[in-house]
């Protein structure tokens, strides 16, 4: 027997008149009508991906993984390093190929001994880095410095010279190195070069730079950034600058007092005790007010 599937008796022609369409009949149709063309608008767009959805995912993602990095910064900061390892790892989670926050977790790994996880996470963010690669080589040393291996160390800090990562603090590690190795007057010229660099007004200028190319390396920033950056003479670059209050701030950095003690100290070992009493007497000159009564 055969059934039909309409529930609706077909007209016989026996006078039955058709209702009108009601208006919410109307509207409703309409609504699922419009939600029906927005899916299918939905997959058009998902199966062509054009390049506007692909920005707007990476820019999703990005915030969301920054928004884990941030935390393991601020536990890193703190020293909690298991809180910040577990912060960079749901980071990584949601992008893999996030550079800083692969050398950050190495950082950790370092700091709570986990010596051949962190090297492989730093060989790991060299292939990812592209050309800016200073910090990576420097935390390269460390490790190395950690594991006693000074040969490797000296060559990782030598590879992050001329790079990115603020330089008087690649000059003053392979400085201790080559003191701890007994090479005195290769850790004499590295001090006196990081004495330079933390005494020109450039230095800080040059980094800040670079810190802003790495933090705003988007089509959008990074041209502009670029432009900042003299080729040659970082010098004229500081023109629009306040150069007393640049001073200032150099007169109030307790660094520059640690590599004077420093030097003292290796010319002290070089039996030179003019020049050792001489950066002794600097060193009393910088930091937060010393230089008051210089």
């Amino acid at each position: 027997m055969f059934y039909s599937f309409s529930t609706i008796p077909a007209d016989k022609g026996l006078g039955t008149e058709k209702k009108p369409i009601s208006r919410f009949q109307t509207v409703i149709t309409a609504i699922f009508i419009g939600i029906w063309c927005v899916l299918i608008s939905i997959g058009i767009i998902s199966a062509v991906d054009p390049v506007w959805l692909q920005d707007l995912n990476r820019s999703g993602v990005q915030g969301e993984a920054g928004f884990y990095s941030d935390f393991g910064d601020v536990y890193m900061n703190r020293k909690q390093y298991d809180a910040a390892i577990e912060q960079y790892i749901i980071a990584l989670a949601i992008k893999p190929d996030f550079v800083d926050v692969i050398v950050n977790l190495a950082v950790a790994y370092i700091y709570t001994d986990r010596f051949e996880a962190a090297k492989e996470l730093l060989k790991e963010s060299l292939e990812l880095a592209g050309s800016q690669t200073g910090v990576i080589y420097y935390n390269l040393g460390s490790l190395y410095e950690r594991l006693e291996r000074r040969r490797d160390a000296i060559a990782s800090y030598q590879k992050a010279l001329g790079s990115e990562m603020s330089q008087w603090m690649v000059y003053r590690q392979l400085a201790r190195l080559y003191m701890a190795s007994g090479r005195l007057e290769e850790a004499l010229e590295a001090l006196h070069e990081t004495l330079r660099i933390q005494t020109d007004p450039s230095s800080g200028y040059r980094d800040m730079l670079y810190h802003s190319l790495h933090a705003y390396n988007e089509e959008e920033h990074g041209p502009y950034i670029e432009k900042l950056m003299p080729q040659e003479n970082w010098d004229q670059a500081l023109a629009a600058f306040d150069l007393e209050i640049i001073q200032s701030m150099i007169q109030d950095d307790s660094e520059i007092a640690v590599t004077h003690s420093e030097l003292s100290y290796l010319y002290g070992l070089s039996r030179n005790q003019g020049l050792a009493d001489h950066h002794y007497l600097e060193s009393l000159k910088y930091g937060p007010g010393n230089h008051v009564n210089s």
